[in-house]
């Protein structure tokens, strides 16, 4: 399931940036009470995946400077992460986790 999940999530940016390569894979424990501020990533960023693997908890939506993106189980987004500033709102209750991805140009 995990490998299947990788290569939609792969094929899926592929779709918006033909010439990316998956950088890095995380399931990102954010625990309860902690937040993370506005920021971007490194500028060699090209996109970043995040699946929302549970939403037991209060708040942990992941923030842009003119939207909110409300966790649910199972919701990816992908954005530019090295021109989007964005965050992770304060995360209560329960902790947090994430299936995080980071994509950078794929050099021919």
């Amino acid at each position: 399931i995990l490998n299947d999940s990788i290569n939609k999530i792969i094929k899926i940016c592929k779709g918006f940036v033909s010439d990316v390569k998956l950088d890095n894979l995380e399931i990102v424990k954010r625990p309860s009470n902690s937040s993370m501020d506005y920021h971007v990533d490194y500028v060699t960023d090209v996109l970043a995946g995040i699946v929302y693997l549970n939403d037991d908890y209060s708040g942990g939506s992941t923030g842009f400077e003119s939207f909110q993106v409300e966790p649910k189980v199972g919701r990816l987004i992908i954005f530019s992460n090295s021109h989007y500033r964005h965050c992770v709102n304060e995360v209560k209750g329960n902790d947090r986790y994430t299936l995080s991805s980071w994509f950078v140009k794929n050099p021919l």
